[in-house]
């Protein structure tokens, strides 16, 4: 029996149809990067100014690498406070990790089977699995 994605205590993050599991992500090699603090957020992310004054700038935020049409997408899942901050702050740059592709596929579940299997086709002709 498959064991579940998802256990309980397990931090997440849900963007659209796809949920991410933070708490395995963080268990995996990453990629450490540096990258500049964005203004732009998802209205599907809720910032809590408050809290955002309050979060450590030297921990890392979490990106995932997503396929979509051919192409790898960045995708901020974990530190979204960190970034808000980091830019509020004027900060050119603030710590990253990065999770591959065949990584991310591993931590991620997809509400939609066919756009999960599209993703997979996409990765493997690009020769990312």
């Amino acid at each position: 029996m498959k064991k579940p994605l998802f256990e309980k205590g397990d931090e997440s993050f849900t963007y659209l149809y796809l949920r991410f599991n933070i708490t395995k992500a963080l268990q995996m090699p990453l990629e450490d990067a540096h990258i500049k603090p964005q203004p732009g957020f998802s209205p599907m992310v809720h910032i809590d100014y408050e809290y955002a004054n309050t979060v450590d700038l030297t921990k890392p935020v979490l990106f995932a690498r997503i396929v979509l049409s051919d192409e790898v997408i960045p995708l901020l899942i974990d530190g979204h406070h960190r970034n808000y901050k980091g830019h509020k702050e004027g900060l050119l740059e603030i710590p990253a990790k990065i999770l591959s592709v065949k990584d991310t596929l591993t931590v991620m579940e997809c509400g939609v089977p066919s756009k999960l299997k599209q993703m997979k086709q996409q990765a493997k002709k690009l020769g990312l699995l």
